[in-house]
């Protein structure tokens, strides 16, 4: 009977074996599935908080009032969904500290994972919060130091002092010119400045929330620590911007004409946008890492960029010349364009054109280099 049994059919141990090897690999596809739909959720997450992002910094410029995700697609300044991929809906918070946008996160892993792929982004109570910039301080002049223009006595408008303000603010000062400037620590929630120029200046630590001037000419800055949330100038010249500090980060950094001999520093950190309207120019660029959500140029020009790792959205640029590229890992997420694209030598997995890729062509011609062996084995091809 066991004979009959094991010739005819299965034995139930034999029928227990495959049924559990079945059910391993029905519980393996599951597992993957799973995997790689929580993958795409993480990536959609991390694409839709970062276009909120962009969206609700386009709005601060001209939209002073507090925003919602739904007026911001009614602006049609953004085009993602109201709701994360795990149904909860997006936020965007107005602090004392800036804007932030949200976006809920079901467990601690994931939320470490998703801050990980986001630039000056932190979790807080099961949130996600992306920084977009700082709000505009709201500022009472009349309760600042002040130092009105006397025309007819000039001798009033020199101090020769030292100007300890406890960390208070540097409100209104229309015009700082010094041969030399040393300072060992300036902190100042806000400084305006008309016009600041100095032949050299010497800071152990700035730190400012905003600092905003029409000119600044100087002819060498060095400093040790430099934290800035927001930096508008109009023009910068200087012959040697050195940076001694190993972290240099700035929250927002607009510059309309950038000309410098050489600028180095260990990491340089952009968390919003880096816009250089005039043109770029170094000698030397060498950063361990650089990042970005968006970098916009009309001419770039380097002698040599050498980089650890580059993370960018999108990079756009009309010229873009290099005599030497090297990276261990360049990441575009977004879109890189170039009108045109000189390179001695190029490593890619594959070449992708309107039509067809070139990793699509070589298989075409493996295979029909196939065929003509074999017609050729069989004697019908010559």
């Amino acid at each position: 009977m066991l004979t009959k049994r094991s010739v005819a059919g299965f034995s139930l141990f034999e029928l227990l074996i495959v049924l559990s090897f079945l059910s391993g690999m029905l519980m393996f596809s599951i597992q993957l599935s799973t995997s790689k739909q929580q993958n795409a959720r993480a990536q959609l997450f991390v694409t839709e908080l970062n276009d909120l992002k962009n969206a609700v910094y386009a709005a601060s410029g001209y939209v002073k009032h507090e925003i919602t995700p739904a007026d911001l697609i009614a602006e049609d300044l953004y085009f993602g969904e109201l709701y994360s991929p795990w149904g909860e809906p997006y936020r965007i918070e107005y602090t004392d500290l800036g804007i932030y946008v949200l976006g809920y996160a079901k467990t601690q892993n994931l939320a470490n994972r998703l801050v990980k792929q986001l630039s000056a982004a932190e979790y807080s109570e099961g949130w996600v919060k992306l920084f977009v910039h700082q709000t505009e301080p709201k500022i009472d002049d009349s309760i600042y130091l002040h130092r009105e223009f006397e025309p007819d006595r000039p001798y009033l408008n020199q101090m020769n002092t030292d100007l300890d303000m406890s960390g208070n603010n540097i409100f209104s000062v229309g015009d700082i010119s010094a041969d030399k400037a040393e300072l060992t620590q300036v902190i100042a929630a806000t400084a305006l400045l008309s016009h600041l120029e100095s032949s050299s200046a010497t800071v152990d630590s700035l730190s400012a929330n905003n600092i905003a001037s029409s000119s600044a000419t100087v002819s060498a800055v060095y400093t040790d620590l430099l934290s800035v949330s927001e930096l508008l100038v109009a023009e910068l010249f200087t012959e040697t911007l050195s940076v001694n500090a190993p972290l240099v980060r700035v929250q927002n950094l607009q510059v309309s004409q950038l000309q410098g001999s050489r600028l180095t520093t260990e990491e340089l950190s952009v968390a919003n946008q880096l816009v250089v309207t005039g043109s770029l120019q170094t000698a030397t660029a060498q950063f361990h890492h650089l990042s970005a959500n968006e970098v916009i140029a009309q001419d770039a020009s380097f002698q040599q960029l050498a980089a650890q790792q580059l993370t960018s959205e999108s990079i756009f640029a009309n010229s873009l010349s290099a005599n030497a590229i090297t990276a261990s890992q360049l990441n575009v997420s977004g879109s890189f364009q170039v009108s045109e694209l000189i390179a001695n030598t190029i490593f890619a997995s594959d070449f992708v054109t309107a039509t067809s890729s070139l990793v699509a062509v070589q298989k075409v011609a493996a295979k029909v280099e196939s065929l003509w062996l074999q017609c050729t084995y069989d004697g019908g091809c010559r």
